[in-house]
């Protein structure tokens, strides 16, 4: 994106743009060790999880951070009240994530309510 600078000044209303330019300043050795950092957090992540396959949190907001920095995947739900939660998996592992979350939205059945047209 930073290719096209016209791009950028389409996002009038967002850091992205100052992101993005900062990224030209970083150098290499920085970005390294930021990567090497970024693998302890992922394996410090990791083991939290201990003998489980998932773990249920609020949906989406403050664990959106800690999964795009890990990479661990993480699928929101809508309740029925109107809130979502969020199932956050192990590395490697969405198929065991999509078949926990596909059970249990079948059981909550909220993707399925509309809220009132009148």
């Amino acid at each position: 994106m930073t290719r096209h600078p016209e791009e950028i000044v389409k996002l009038e209303n967002s850091l992205w743009p100052d992101i993005f330019r900062a990224g030209r300043f970083i150098s290499a050795v920085d970005y390294l060790n930021a990567q090497r950092a970024r693998t302890k957090v992922m394996r410090t992540f990791e083991q939290e999880f201990g003998d489980f396959d998932f773990f249920v949190t609020a949906g989406g907001g403050y664990t959106l951070a800690h999964t795009n920095l890990t990479g661990h995947p993480q699928i929101v739900i809508p309740q029925i009240d109107g809130s979502s939660v969020s199932l956050v998996g192990r590395l490697y592992r969405e198929d065991v994530l999509c078949t926990a979350a596909w059970d249990l939205q079948k059981r909550i059945n909220a993707h399925r309510l509309r809220p009132p047209l009148d």
